[in-house]
């Protein structure tokens, strides 16, 4: 076998030189991480010894959550001599789903002497998918809703009122929070009404002092027809002490005092007013001691005093508040002491009473919807249970000077 020796020695030269040059990738960690605060990443190449300038081309041979700052072109770079490349990665920040991915960066390149060369580098992108936020519990806000009042024991109108309230809530410390709040229910029907069978006596000869054998009695029948109405407005504040104080969740030792003051306002009229007979004043009658009037009973010569009802709340108990996607929550049940002093118009004498009270105060808005209801639940370890419940449309200030700026 003859060996042409001028080609040996070229080739055996050109073997050497492509021995000594050296492109690669060096050992650097292999794991990106994809959050928010992290945008951009890199690959590092090497070269080394490279006696003439060499183009090398990177592809990203799977892009999606990681491309090249190229993208869509390769990367490419030109090197001579030792040298080291850094490639950009661009790493979405979208961690809306936690996955695993492998990326693979393929290199090529062609050595002086060499044919192409290939060579490939494999990063994993961790991407930590971040929980949202969850909700927070509304603080230092001033929230004011309108509804209107149901009471389920009303006899006449199960809508009796209109309800106006406003609730300030602010934090005194990390623990101590308060809620200010006052309400005015305005009536626009009757609470109760009543139609009373009466039946009275007239002297028919009022100016004449009655005498038994002689006077003579008219008999009239007739009925008092009494409408009731009460509006009332008040004042309160609890003072909270949390137990339990997280973002969404808060659990607390609450006191709570509230004045309220009731207008009773009571309307009479005479209806079915009927002379039915004439009697004689017997001994009968006059031991019965009837009160006998002077003229028939009428709507000019009836009526009814109006009450003033001023209630003092003292209680304590545990409020929760509970933040939701869907509800904002808020409980409190309570128990207490209520001082209540009643006035009758136009009298100076009053009449004060004090009892023990059980009661909740509940409040959920429906974050969709929009929408608040409320429920104040009093003396209902009494006879006389105080059911209010209102639908209205919660109104933050602080939603209101945000949308005007």
């Amino acid at each position: 076998m003859k060996i042409h020796l001028p080609s040996l020695l070229l080739y055996l030269s050109l073997t050497t030189l492509a021995i000594g040059q050296t492109i690669d990738f060096p050992k650097q960690p292999t794991r990106l991480f994809r959050h928010p605060d992290v945008s951009s990443a890199g690959v590092k190449v090497v070269a080394k010894g490279i006696s003439k300038p060499v183009i090398v081309t990177v592809t990203l041979v799977n892009p999606g959550s990681v491309k090249l700052n190229s993208d869509p072109e390769p990367a490419t770079h030109s090197f001579t001599g030792d040298g080291e490349w850094f490639i950009p990665l661009i790493v979405s920040n979208d961690t809306t789903e936690h996955n695993l991915q492998d990326y693979t960066l393929l290199m090529t390149y062609k050595l002086e002497g060499n044919p192409g060369k290939q060579k490939s580098f494999t990063v994993l992108l961790d991407a930590f998918r971040e929980e949202p936020e969850p909700p927070a519990i509304l603080r230092n806000d001033f929230l004011l809703f309108a509804g209107s009042n149901l009471d389920p024991t009303s006899q006449r109108s199960t809508l009796t009122n209109f309800s106006f309230e406003g609730i300030f809530k602010f934090d005194l410390s990390p623990r101590v929070h308060m809620r200010v709040g006052g309400f005015s229910n305005r009536n626009f029907s009757v609470d109760s009404a009543t139609a009373i069978p009466q039946v009275r006596y007239i002297n028919t000869t009022p100016r004449n002092p009655l005498k038994v054998g002689e006077s003579q009695l008219a008999v009239q029948t007739f009925s008092i027809d009494s409408r009731v109405s009460t509006q009332s407005a008040g004042l309160y504040a609890d003072l909270f002490y949390a137990l339990i104080s997280k973002k969404d969740t808060r659990i607390s030792w609450a006191g709570h005092l509230e004045y309220v003051r009731r207008t009773v306002t009571t309307e009479i009229g005479v209806v079915g007013s009927v002379i039915r007979d004439t009697v004689p004043f017997t001994q009968e009658l006059a031991n019965r001691n009837l009160v006998i009037g002077s003229k028939p009973t009428s709507n000019d010569n009836i009526f009814a005093p109006g009450r003033n009802i001023d209630q003092y709340y003292y209680a304590v108990g545990v409020a929760v508040e509970r933040a939701t996607k869907v509800f904002d929550l808020f409980l409190e049940p309570f128990v207490g002491v209520v001082s209540s002093n009643s006035r009758i118009s136009g009298r100076a004498t009053f009449l004060y009473e004090r009892y023990v009270t059980v009661g909740v105060r509940a409040q959920a808005t429906i974050k969709l919807l929009g929408i608040t209801a409320a429920i104040d639940l009093k003396d209902i370890n009494t006879g006389r249970p105080f059911t209010n419940i209102s639908l209205g449309i919660p109104v933050s200030t602080k939603s209101l000077i945000d949308k005007l700026k």
